[in-house]
């Protein structure tokens, strides 16, 4: 009688392995997804909590973070604010031009409804940053919102 595994024997092995292998990447890929739009809301929040410092440092009067004097686009305080920040779905670090009003231009990180908008004249409105993809064009990503009323 032989001893060994017969070659029967170690496809099925081999196919085994593949079969779960395959399925722990497919769970694995929407982990990671799940971690972006995460990321991606919690970047969102934090802008608009430093945003919101900015432009109560704009109204009185207080020099703070360049970018966002009173003058100043939110967009460019936005990109000022952000600029050690990494989008999870992009491979840049932020600045003003990733800040526009909606996420269908190529480098967009995020969409914002007042990107345009003096840090001066925010008092009353409520500013919404929605997460772009990475894809070209970038859409936006459902669940990676935060917003903020001033």
């Amino acid at each position: 009688m032989k001893k060994g595994f017969s070659l029967i024997e170690l496809l099925v092995v081999v196919a085994i392995i593949g079969v779960l292998a395959g399925a722990g990447i497919v769970g694995y890929q929407g982990y990671l997804d799940g971690v972006k739009k995460d990321t991606a809301k919690n970047q969102a929040t934090q802008l608009l909590r430093a945003l919101q410092a900015a432009e109560i440092s704009a109204d009185s009067g207080l020099t703070g973070q360049d970018g966002c004097g009173p003058n100043d686009t939110v967009a460019s305080c936005l990109g000022a604010l952000g600029s050690t920040l990494e989008s999870p779905y992009q491979t840049t670090t932020m600045t003003s031009a990733n800040f526009t009003e909606s996420c269908g231009t190529d480098g967009t990180h995020f969409s914002t409804t007042e990107s345009v908008r003096a840090m001066n004249n925010l008092s009353g409105q409520t500013v919404t940053l929605v997460a772009c993809d990475g894809g070209s064009p970038p859409s936006p990503v459902s669940d990676a919102t935060a917003s903020q009323t001033f």
